[in-house]
């Protein structure tokens, strides 16, 4: 079987992002997403086989990316204020910059298609995000 394309899967997440931003995820079919993305509908099914597989994927992913760019530049060395004003910082700037992807996230997340194992996911990846220094410190500020 023929590898899956990069720069297709990238087309098809971007293409659900703005979706989701102009339209909402009730409204969202798979042959808009691929009419988007500018391949046909049969391609969207072989990269993912139903719509509650895509957007599951696409959370994951997205939520992954988030994590990791709030948390660049915020390193244990720095005092406690300036790695909340860094992770504060960039995460202002990623919800600017990524606002279709954002608003995706967030709709997803209050969807009644956000199963219990992104629920999960989401707790593991915000766990892991979060060093272990960076709990002592908020606790030690509180």
């Amino acid at each position: 079987m023929k590898p899956k394309d990069d720069e297709k899967q990238r087309a098809i997440a971007q293409a659900t992002f703005e979706l989701v931003a102009q339209t909402g995820l009730s409204g969202l079919t798979m042959a808009d997403i691929a009419r988007a993305a500018g391949i046909a509908t049969s391609t969207l099914y072989v990269y993912y086989p139903s719509k509650d597989e895509l957007i599951s994927q696409l959370y994951q992913d997205a939520k992954t990316v988030t994590a990791a760019r709030i948390m660049e530049g915020v390193v244990p060395g720095l005092p406690y204020r300036a790695r909340v004003r860094r992770a504060w910082g960039n995460l202002l700037r990623h919800r600017l910059d990524q606002y279709a992807e954002v608003v995706f996230q967030e709709q997803y997340y209050n969807s009644p298609w956000f199963t219990e194992g992104n629920r999960e996911f989401s707790t593991r990846r915000y766990r892991c995000s979060r060093p272990a220094w960076w709990a002592r410190c908020a606790r030690r500020a509180t």
